[in-house]
């Protein structure tokens, strides 16, 4: 079966939820939805009730938000929905790309997203804009922050993946 694998001890089976009779078909411990705003929404029920033999019920719904209150963005409103926060190393203060937009050019654009000041020597040669503190405007780094809940007292877990935070 193309779907199946062994690996160690456990067995990992792979299947979409195009069809209530492929999502009705095995049971398991750990359910992944992967790209749920790409499924039918009508089947998710059903893959839930996949788990319902095991101890674990480990679940993790992952995809690209498409339309409000849908999906991916209906499963992360009923979370306690974490973003990331970048610490300052200059104030110790935090800033949420995410969270202060500013409209420019007809698109919101993060707050923090400044302009190099010239003869910034902390900046790429061909850099033009960097992520500054809201509240000192010091570069941040993108790998010093932590998770901030906006609803901590919800039992599931939400995170707020963004591209706004690549390294790179």
């Amino acid at each position: 079966n193309v779907g199946l694998r062994h690996i160690g001890r456990g067995t990992l089976f792979c299947r979409g939820m195009f069809t209530r009779r492929k999502v009705k078909a095995v049971d398991g411990d750990v359910l992944i939805l992967d790209e749920l705003d790409e499924a039918d929404q009508r089947n998710k029920k059903f893959a839930f009730d996949r788990l319902l033999h095991s101890k674990l019920q480990h679940v993790r719904e992952l995809s690209q938000p498409s339309i409000p209150d849908y999906g991916i963005d209906e499963a992360f409103s009923r979370s306690d929905q974490r973003f990331w926060h970048l610490q300052c190393p200059a104030c110790g203060k935090y800033t949420c790309l995410e969270l202060a937009l500013e409209e420019r050019d007809k698109r919101p654009v993060p707050e923090a997203f400044r302009p190099v000041p010239k003869g910034a020597t902390w900046a790429k040669p061909d850099q033009r804009y960097y992520r500054a503190c809201l509240h000192c405007e010091a570069p941040l780094d993108m790998a010093k922050g932590e998770w901030v809940a906006r609803h901590p007292a919800q039992p599931v877990r939400g995170y707020h993946l963004s591209q706004l935070y690549t390294q790179i």
